[in-house]
C-alpha cells in the first residue's frame, strides 16, 4: 500500500459515474496488488478497508472528523465527532457467495457496507445512530488530495520552472513550505 499522490494519481477521474470502477482504479494504483481483476474479485468490505488504508497513508491522520445532526426529540443540533480509522472493523472474510434472507443480514456479514456510529448529542444527550458512507468519504479525501497536488504542481512549476515529476519528487512538507514562500511573496 502506498499513499495517494504520485504522478499517475493526477489522472484519476473522480467525476466518473462508475464509483466501483473508480475505487478499483485507486486500489490498483495504490495497493501492492496492481491487477484490477484482483480488486474486482474482492468483497466490498475488503475493498473499503483497503481504500481506507490508502486514505490513512495519504492524510497521515489517525482519525476522520465528521459532523452529524441530532435526530432525537426534534433537537436538530449539529455536532462533531471523530472516527478513528484503526478502530474500524475489517471487511468480510471471503466465504464465497452470500445469500441474504433478512434486510440487515448484509450489514452483519460485512459491517463496512452499511456503517453506522452510535454517539450522543452533546446538546441534549440523546443517543444517535449516524450513517457513515466510508467509501464516499475516502474518495472525497483522495479527490481533495489530488486537487492539492495539482495546485502544488501549478504553483511550483509556474514560479520555479520545475517539471511535474520534479515537483512530485519533493516531500510534501517541504513542498508546502515552498508554496507558503510563494504565497507570502518572498
Amino acid at each position: 500500500m502506498r499513499p495517494f499522490g504520485e504522478a499517475m494519481d493526477l489522472d484519476v477521474d473522480f467525476g466518473a459515474a462508475d464509483r466501483p470502477g473508480l475505487v478499483t482504479t485507486v486500489l490498483s494504483q495504490c495497493a501492492g496488488q496492481g491487477d484490477p481483476a484482483f480488486w474486482w474479485g474482492q468483497p466490498v468490505g475488503e475493498r473499503t478497508t483497503a481504500l481506507l488504508q490508502v486514505v490513512t497513508l495519504t492524510v497521515q491522520s489517525d482519525a476522520l472528523p465528521l459532523t452529524a445532526r441530532c435526530v432525537a426529540n426534534g433537537c436538530g443540533e449539529s455536532f462533531e465527532f471523530e472516527l478513528p480509522w484503526r478502530t474500524l472493523p475489517a471487511g468480510a472474510p471471503d466465504a464465497g457467495p452470500l445469500h441474504v434472507h433478512l434486510a440487515d443480514a448484509l450489514a452483519a456479514a460485512d459491517p463496512l457496507v452499511h456503517f453506522t456510529v452510535a454517539c450522543r448529542c452533546p446538546a441534549c444527550g440523546a443517543p444517535n445512530e449516524v450513517d457513515v458512507d466510508l467509501e464516499t468519504i475516502a474518495l472525497a479525501t483522495l479527490l481533495a488530495r489530488q486537487r492539492t497536488l495539482l495546485h502544488d504542481v501549478h504553483m511550483l512549476a509556474s514560479n520555479y520552472g520545475w517539471t511535474e515529476p520534479e515537483v512530485l519528487a519533493v516531500p510534501p512538507a517541504r513542498r508546502a513550505r515552498y508554496i507558503a514562500l510563494i504565497e507570502d511573496g518572498r
